[in-house]
């Protein structure tokens, strides 16, 4: 039987098995490792009303450092397929809807998922300079030689043929007249 190894609420972190005869859980209900990082970020920061997406990278509002994923995307993957995606934070592609939750505290909780940050792409050595790289000597030459070979093929037909009567003219000028 497949079975599924998922988190349970509370400090000790054990796992129990989830069977394929459970049933999903709901809408209303957060998977608790979710649960357990709305606590954690509610009590860095209670006036925060969105919350940085646990499932993708983000800069720290502190140190502008950018913070790895809270759920591995393993982790995720699991809870993607046990949960309702009502409950969970949106994938990291989707966008974001607000949603009301009553924490296990019993505090209710407004928040709404805040949206991924692109990281700048790095500039390449060369992008926006006015002269690039002046290349090897080897590709500099290229065109001209490519132009040379063009040159010398184009007339290659007549070149061997006045090759090949020289050839003869030479072995017929170097024998001898008497065969001995």
């Amino acid at each position: 039987m497949n079975t599924l190894r998922q988190a349970v609420a509370g400090p000790s972190r054990r796992f129990h098995s989830l069977t394929l005869s459970d049933p999903i859980a709901t809408t209303s209900q957060l998977p608790p490792v979710i649960e357990r990082y709305i606590q954690r970020q509610r009590i860095s920061d209670p006036s925060a009303s969105s919350l940085p997406n646990p499932f993708s990278i983000h800069r720290s509002v502190a140190s502008g450092a950018v913070q790895p994923r809270s759920i591995s995307r393993r982790r995720e993957k699991q809870l993607r397929f046990w949960f309702a995606p009502e409950s969970l934070p949106p994938a990291p592609s989707a966008t974001s809807t607000p949603f009301s939750h009553t924490l296990s505290d019993g505090t209710e909780a407004s928040l709404a998922w805040q949206a991924d940050q692109q990281i700048k792409a790095k500039k390449t050595l060369y992008e926006g300079r006015k002269v690039q790289f002046k290349g090897h000597k080897h590709e500099r030459d290229r065109p001209e030689r490519q132009r040379e070979t063009e040159e010398r093929l184009a007339g290659m037909e007549k070149r061997i043929a006045e090759w090949k009567r020289n050839k003869a003219e030479a072995k017929q000028s170097t024998k001898p007249a008497l065969p001995f």
